[in-house]
């Protein structure tokens, strides 16, 4: 950042030179322009406070006065050839650091010769300077000389910003249409949940699908591509567009304060609060981070409100941090009705893969609790809780437990028997059809062992009858429709054909 120190005689021009001083600095910024007055420590040396300042800054401005250079003392003696003034002390430490010189005529005064200055700052006469007036000219003398300043010596304000926004913005758009496309990619749980069926469909074998597929490492595969692909982009994408329409606005208000400074023209509008700001942007980051972003919002969005409260007319942005907590409570409300039942989901498989694991190391009883527990995370009779209890009787007949597997499957068996045969089974769904099948087959192999042969039976021929899948069942289904080339055999009489002899009961346990 480069700096300006201005050099003046008290005496002659303290009134102007304040004048001049307010206007630079609120141009270039409170750190940008040193003056003596300000920037000095009493008890310090001088002349090493006055080097320290001024090896910080790129150009010192000089202020010229009608008496600049006839000043004299209390003693009578011209104050420039005194080593120990202060004003020469000044120039001397610019000229023997190197620092640019720019004579700042006032009140009319005209550039000393150099034959009148001390040798050691006589290369002020040689220096081109630039007259300001202290009437009515006076603002458009001092953009003359930022202008000057700007084009010859490049001191520039620090608030002419990159414009960033080009980039911010344009960037968290497609953030934001990458999750919003996303959201047509979120993970489906239909194949994840009939895999952990105790006798999975058969098209999932046909496929080529396997636990790696459609395990419980590729449900977490899924949800961090969604959270990937779909919740950082919603999060981050709406806090580079509140970030880019922030930087935009500080542009706009740095140009607004710049003009006022430098030309003495236009209004300051009061700068718009942080806190707001902060607040909408993470409020619209919430619909990706939910309450994680909806807590720092409400808290932001009320110290804005308080803050432009007690502050009316200095600062702005009541109404942004309005906006910014309401949408974080919207935000909760979206995250919880898209992102929480996957979770929900997620915490079911879970419980679903350790009963697995626990019956493969013979753990019956740990494989019943995590069962009891996946069956208890959903309402009865969704399919989630009823393919819990499917297995929780498949585990109840690992144990002997034969007549409990028949009770946990019988009301099951019954509100779905009903639901199928009162629909076209056509119409009927891949889970609805799997689920019976299972539940028909382990009520029948529990029946078999109770020694309930009939019912088993039954069983077994309901399970044939639901099919094991929808694609199954339509292939059958167009199987019996005559085809084009065999129209001849189809309206020969049909010949009685043997019976197919009785299917056996398989023993799912094995």
């Amino acid at each position: 950042m480069q700096k300006l120190f201005v050099s003046y005689r008290r005496k002659e021009s303290q009134d102007f030179t304040g004048r001049m001083f307010d206007r630079l600095q609120g141009y270039y910024g409170p750190n940008s322009v040193f003056m003596d007055v300000d920037d000095l420590l009493a008890g310090k040396d001088y002349r090493t406070q006055i080097a320290r300042i001024i090896q910080q800054c790129d150009v010192v401005l000089v202020v010229i006065g009608e008496q600049w250079l006839d000043i004299v003392d209390d003693f009578g003696k011209r104050r420039l050839d005194n080593p120990d003034d202060q004003l020469r002390i000044e120039v001397e430490t610019a000229v023997e650091q190197g620092k640019s010189l720019v004579p700042v005529l006032i009140h009319g005064a005209s550039l000393p010769p150099s034959e009148r200055l001390p040798e050691s700052i006589a290369g002020v006469a040689s220096c081109d300077p630039i007259p300001i007036d202290s009437g009515v000219p006076f603002n458009s003398d001092v953009k003359k000389l930022i202008d000057r300043l700007a084009k010859s010596h490049g001191i520039l304000s620090p608030d002419s910003r990159f414009p960033l926004e080009l980039i911010l913005i344009p960037m968290g758009i497609l953030l934001v249409g990458i999750g919003v496309a996303s959201l047509s990619l979120l993970p489906g749980d239909a194949d994840f949940m009939l895999w952990q069926l105790p006798l999975p469909d058969v098209r999932f074998e046909q496929m080529g699908l396997t636990e790696s597929d459609l395990g419980m490492a590729a449900y977490s595969r899924a949800l961090l591509d969604m959270i990937l692909y779909c919740t950082l982009p919603l999060a981050v994408g709406p806090v580079l567009i509140v970030v880019g329409k922030r930087w935009c606005c500080l542009t706009q208000e740095s140009t607004a304060r710049r003009a006022h400074f430098s030309s003495g023209i236009g209004r300051r509008r009061a700068p718009k609060s942080t806190s707001a700001v902060v607040s909408l942007a993470c409020g619209l980051a919430s619909m990706g981070l939910g309450v994680l972003a909806t807590i720092p919002a409400i808290l932001f969005g009320v110290w804005a409100v308080l803050t432009t409260g007690r502050r009316h007319g200095w600062v702005r942005g009541r109404s942004l941090a309005i906006i910014g907590m309401l949408t974080g409570m919207l935000g909760i409300v979206t995250t919880l009705s898209i992102q929480l039942p996957y979770w929900k989901f997620y915490r079911w498989l879970r419980e679903m893969d350790s009963a697995r694991i626990a019956l493969d190391q013979k753990d019956s009883e740990t494989a019943l609790t995590s069962y009891r527990l996946a069956s208890q995370l959903f309402e009865p009779q969704t399919d989630e809780s009823d393919i819990a209890l499917v297995n929780f009787a498949r585990a109840l007949g690992v144990q002997g437990k034969h007549q409990d597997a028949v009770d946990v499957l019988s009301p099951i068996l019954a509100v779905r028997e009903s639901v199928y045969n009162s629909s076209d089974p056509i119409d009927a769904s891949q889970e609805q059809r799997d689920i019976l099948r299972n539940a028909y087959q382990i009520r029948g192999n529990a029946l078999q062992q109770l020694g309930d042969s009939e019912g088993a039976s039954t069983d077994m021929r309901a399970s044939e009858s639901v099919g094991g899948s929808s694609s199954s069942f339509l292939d059958r289904l167009f199987d019996a429709i005559p085809k084009f080339d065999d129209r001849d055999e189809a309206r020969k009489e049909p010949q009685s054909e043997v019976p197919p002899p009785p299917l056996p009961i398989p023993d799912v346990d094995a």
